[in-house]
C-alpha cells in the first residue's frame, strides 16, 4: 500500500503537469489503442455477461450519439471525484499547512472563503489537459476498441465503489468515459477512501498535498 506522501505525490503530478507530463500524456495516448483492442478481444470471448453489455452498448452508443465532444463532459464526469475530495477536506487543516490558521475562525465560514479558491474546480481544470491530449489520439480512430473498455472499465468501477459509479451514471451514463479520467482521479479515489477507514492518515496525505501545491 502507498504510502501518504506517494499518494500525495501521485495527487500533485496530476495536476502539476509540466512539458514532461504532457508527453507522458501523448505517450499513453499511443499505447492506449493496443490496451483497448485487447479489451475488443475479449468482450468478444466473454459469453457470461453478454445480455448485461448489449445494454451497454446502447448507452455508449447514445453517449456518443448526445455529444462525446462537448466540452462540458469530461468535467461533470471529473467533477464527482474532485468534489468528493474537497468536500473531505478539513479546511482548517489546509489552513494550518498555509499557516494562515486563526482561532477566531467559526464553523460557519465556507472553505472557499477560507482559502480564496474553490478547491474542486482548481483541481477539475488542472486534470483536463493531461487527459484530452491523450484521448485526442486515440478516442476517436479506435472507437469501436474503445467501447469495449468503456464497459469492462464502467464495470470495474460499479464492483468497486457503487455510489461513484451510480453519480457518473446519472449524470447521462459518464460512467462510460471513466475510462479516460480514471488516470488522473485515481489518487484522489484512493484518498478519500483512506479517509473512510483512517481518518488520520487521510490528514497525512492531505498535509503532504497541500504542502507540494
Amino acid at each position: 500500500m502507498d504510502s501518504a506522501k506517494e499518494i500525495a505525490r501521485k495527487m500533485l503530478a496530476v495536476i502539476n503537469a509540466d512539458n514532461a507530463g504532457m508527453l507522458t500524456a501523448f505517450t499513453k495516448g499511443f499505447i492506449r489503442l493496443p490496451v483497448s483492442l485487447a479489451y475488443l478481444g475479449y468482450d468478444f470471448i466473454d459469453t457470461d455477461s453478454r445480455s448485461s453489455r448489449f445494454d451497454d452498448k446502447i448507452r455508449f452508443a447514445e453517449l456518443i450519439k448526445n455529444g462525446i465532444s462537448g466540452q462540458d463532459v469530461l468535467p461533470r464526469a471529473i467533477e464527482v471525484f474532485t468534489d468528493e475530495f474537497a468536500h473531505r477536506v478539513d479546511r482548517y487543516d489546509v489552513l494550518k499547512v498555509m499557516g494562515n490558521v486563526s482561532a477566531t475562525i467559526t464553523g460557519g465560514v465556507t472553505f472557499t472563503s477560507l482559502t480564496g479558491v474553490n478547491l474542486g474546480r482548481v483541481l477539475l481544470s488542472s486534470m483536463l489537459g493531461s487527459i484530452m491530449s491523450g484521448f485526442a489520439i486515440s478516442g476517436v480512430l479506435a472507437i469501436g476498441a474503445e467501447q469495449s473498455r468503456a464497459i469492462y472499465t464502467s464495470l470495474a468501477l460499479r464492483q468497486r465503489n457503487f455510489e461513484r459509479w451510480y453519480k457518473l451514471k446519472s449524470r447521462g451514463n459518464l460512467d462510460l468515459l471513466y475510462f479516460i479520467i480514471e488516470d488522473v482521479v485515481g489518487p484522489y479515489e484512493k484518498a478519500c477512501d483512506i479517509a473512510d477507514s483512517n481518518p488520520e492518515e487521510f490528514k497525512k496525505i492531505c498535509r503532504y498535498f497541500f504542502e507540494g501545491l
